[in-house]
């Protein structure tokens, strides 16, 4: 019996340590882009994690095993493809580059939470923890970290995470994960997540970043009707999506904001430019003008600048995916959220589809305003496809373990 123990716990390590390598290069943290050997290292490790994710993955899958999601990612880019290739500013590379990750991370998820949810989480949640927590140490000791103030007098707060308007995309990752974990795995404890939802709270709250920090507390509504077992009606997956695109749309066609400036500028201490960003889109829309089925594809960061107003990206994620590949990648893009509908209109109102249903809404916030092409992104939209997995995997896990010690599974 403690042989059998001993190889069950050693296949258990060897399952966490192929899923460290596996997913330890996705989640860079952004004040590495700052430096040239940093950046090359990254980008080694990403490249040998992503042939062995596409050499497992086939190896695991055959073609019909392949999740919709998968597919739709790869469509998803090659749409992005075309305008790409006949853009005479277009950075190719860099589109192939991501492209190439982007499609590898989303094989990743299909194989880890099929292979072992509850490793591939643990796993995860093991890394994102860590640079959280190196963040915040960086964040609150004097000399570790970059503090800058622009030209309207705005502070800016730069750590290992990157500026402080980053440190939300890890975070949401990071939470969602937590509690995936936990009420998959009842038996899984409570306060290491609200130690980190703590520590999170604490640096959006010192760096004031606002969008994040509101953001962020919305969490509270999720964890009383967590608590509380409530069953919210209007907490639908679909509806949700339709208002998201709706008020997106009013947002930036229709300056839906100037209606709400006293809140905005009095209580967000904001301007309804949202920080000069309704400049971005208006010099974003017209440039669009001629490119509304296709867009631009992926160019270098001068062509980008020059369709921005001098910024890097449109600061609305909508806008950008329009912008890089225009309707039909739009139309693409919003096929991957709704997949995930397939499986949780059958699970309505439980705890999972409430968690999902809230950050989703908490994401969705945060594109209004900002860029979210981030690949680590990907895990949040398609975990929910495996809350109830599609797949006729038959004892997944005693598979697993007889795969790992050898053992024989009895019927």
């Amino acid at each position: 019996m403690n042989i059998f123990k001993r190889k069950i716990n050693k296949g258990k390590i060897n399952i966490f340590l192929l899923f460290f390598v596996l997913i330890f290069p996705f989640i860079k943290p952004q004040i590495f882009d700052n430096y040239t050997i940093t950046t090359y290292i990254y980008y080694i490790l990403k490249i040998i994690s992503c042939f062995l994710i596409i050499f497992l993955f086939f190896y695991k899958f055959k073609l019909n095993q392949i999740h919709p999601f998968v597919f739709f990612v790869l469509i998803y880019r090659l749409i992005m493809l075309i305008p790409t290739l006949v853009n005479k500013n277009a950075d190719l590379i860099r589109f192939l580059g991501i492209s190439f990750f982007d499609i590898s991370f989303a094989m990743l998820i299909q194989y880890g939470l099929i292979v072992n949810k509850r490793i591939f989480l643990k796993t995860l949640i093991f890394i994102l923890d860590f640079w959280i927590i190196i963040n915040t140490l960086c964040l609150f000791i004097p000399g570790l970290h970059i503090v800058e103030i622009d030209y309207w007098n705005n502070k800016s707060y730069t750590s290992i995470l990157g500026v402080d308007n980053r440190f939300i995309y890890y975070y949401i990752v990071e939470l969602f994960a937590r509690l995936v974990y936990k009420y998959t795995y009842s038996n899984s404890k409570t306060y290491p997540t609200l130690i980190m939802y703590t520590i999170c709270l604490l640096t959006l709250i010192y760096t004031y970043s606002t969008a994040a920090l509101l953001v962020w507390l919305l969490t509270l509504v999720l964890f009383i009707i967590l608590k509380m077992k409530l069953r919210i009606v209007f907490l639908n997956y679909k509806f949700i999506l339709i208002c998201f695109l709706i008020i997106n749309f009013l947002l930036v066609f229709f300056r839906v904001q100037n209606y709400f400036e006293d809140f905005i500028v009095n209580i967000l201490h904001k301007d309804t430019t949202l920080s000069n960003r309704t400049f971005i889109w208006d010099k974003c829309i017209m440039a669009l003008k001629g490119h509304y089925l296709f867009g631009y594809g992926y160019e270098n960061i001068e062509a980008v600048m020059q369709n921005m107003n001098g910024a890097n990206h449109a600061h609305n994620y909508m806008l950008m995916i329009i912008y890089r590949s225009g309707i039909i990648g739009f139309i693409a893009y919003c096929t991957l959220l709704i997949l995930p509908n397939k499986v949780l209109k059958n699970m309505k109102y439980t705890p999972l589809y409430n968690i999902y249903v809230f950050f989703i809404i908490m994401s969705l916030i945060l594109c209004l305003f900002d860029s979210f092409d981030y690949t680590l992104f990907y895990f949040v939209m398609f975990c929910p496809c495996f809350f109830q997995t599609q797949y006729n995997f038959a004892k997944v896990e005693q598979i697993n373990i007889a795969l790992h010690t050898n053992c024989k599974i009895t019927s």
